[in-house]
C-alpha cells in the first residue's frame, strides 16, 4: 500500500511538474509577443500581448507555493490543467507565427483569452482552496 501511495504522489508531482514547464513555455512566447506591435480588439475591449503574460505570471509565482505542500487534488483534475496549458501554449505559438505571416490573429487571440481565463481560474481555484483549508486548520491538506 506504501508503494501505492508513492506512486500517486510521484504522479502529482509529475503532473505539476509538466504543468508548470508549459506556463513556462507559454510565458516565454507570451513575452516574444509583447515585442510585437499588435492589439486586438475582442468584443469592445482592446488587449495587447502584455495581458497574456498577466495571466501566466499569476500562475506562475504561485507555482513555489503548491510545489511545496501536499495537495488533495483529482489526478484528473491535473490531467486537465496539464491539457489547458498545453493547448494554451499551442495558441500562443500559432499566433506568434500567423503575426509573423502577417495574418489576422483576432478570432485566435479571443479564443486564447477564453482558454487562458478559464485554466488561469482553476489553477487558482486550486491554490485558494488549499490557502483557505490551511488557514482554517493550520495544516495543508494530504492525499
Amino acid at each position: 500500500m506504501l508503494s501505492d501511495e508513492n506512486t500517486k504522489v510521484n504522479n502529482f508531482y509529475t503532473l505539476l511538474r509538466k504543468i508548470k514547464s508549459e506556463v513556462s513555455n507559454s510565458r516565454i512566447v507570451a513575452l516574444a509577443l509583447e515585442r510585437t506591435p499588435i492589439t486586438w480588439l475582442i468584443g469592445q475591449k482592446v488587449y495587447e500581448p502584455v495581458k497574456i503574460r498577466t495571466f501566466l505570471e499569476m500562475v506562475w509565482s504561485r507555482f513555489p507555493y503548491i510545489e511545496h505542500v501536499n495537495l488533495n487534488i483529482e489526478e484528473d483534475t491535473l490531467l486537465s490543467l496539464k491539457r489547458s496549458f498545453q493547448e494554451i501554449t499551442q495558441l500562443l505559438r500559432d499566433i506568434k507565427s500567423k503575426i509573423d505571416r502577417g495574418h489576422d490573429t483576432t478570432d485566435n487571440a479571443s479564443y486564447l483569452f477564453t482558454v487562458i481565463k478559464s485554466s488561469c481560474a482553476d489553477f487558482l481555484s486550486i491554490y485558494f482552496n488549499n490557502r483557505l483549508f490551511s488557514h482554517a486548520t493550520g495544516k495543508t491538506q494530504h492525499n
